[in-house]
């Protein structure tokens, strides 16, 4: 197949930002949709697009974000619990439990507080990431307001992609035009967030049209 000259555009700008294989990732997804019966396409694109949604972020920001991950502080966490052997006696609804202490090790306080800090840091949600990242890019003023819909929209097609990333015992049923309408959304997004002002406001334009169409249905 032959890349397009948007296509071109979208991977040179990763290239230029020192993540090429972000390019690659969606280069890749381009040419597994161009062949038609190509095996597991569904997923494969599905995956590139949720690497692409979650690196774009710390690429355009210059900034790596602090993801928490409760399940690794949960298991370190018990760890801590079961060293503390912590004695908890039971106490009967008479007695009045806001005046009820337990001794709690140091270490295990310290491993609480370090939860709390650390969820924290990390909570800064998505949905202001992504608005700060069209705002860095874009560099249109007061884009809070002007990008909303573009960023609804672009968390929309994002997370629709990342529902079918998982391998299921049966095959996935995902209609192509669908696919296919939603990848080009994702791309046009990609290429409004590319640097070149005046394609980029038409590409968000065009976004912005394709938003209103799909609200008013």
């Amino acid at each position: 197949m032959n890349l397009s000259e948007k296509n071109i555009e979208i991977i040179s700008w990763f290239r230029r930002q020192n993540y090429p294989v972000l390019g690659e990732l969606y280069e890749g997804a381009i040419r597994i949709l161009s062949e038609e019966n190509f095996p597991g396409f569904i997923q494969f694109v599905a995956h590139s697009v949720r690497e692409i949604k979650n690196r774009l972020p710390d690429l355009i920001l210059g900034e790596e974000h602090v993801y928490f991950d409760w399940k690794k502080e949960i298991i370190n966490l018990e760890k801590c619990w079961i060293r503390a052997d912590v004695a908890i006696v039971e106490v009967t609804e008479s007695e009045n439990l806001a005046e009820y202490t337990i001794p709690v090790p140091y270490e295990l306080c310290k491993r609480i507080e370090e939860l709390f800090n650390k969820y924290a840091e990390s909570n800064e949600t998505y949905r202001n990431r992504i608005f700060r990242l069209f705002s860095v890019a874009t560099n249109i003023r007061n884009s809070e307001y002007i990008m909303r819909p573009v960023v609804l929209r672009w968390i929309e097609v994002t997370d629709w992609f990342v529902t079918i990333v998982h391998v299921r015992s049966e095959l996935l049923q995902v209609d192509n035009n669908n696919l296919n309408k939603k990848f080009l959304e994702f791309e046009n997004m990609l290429h409004a967030l590319q640097g070149n002002v005046f394609q980029g406001t038409k590409d968000l334009d065009e976004i912005l049209a394709e938003t209103n169409r799909t609200t008013d249905k």
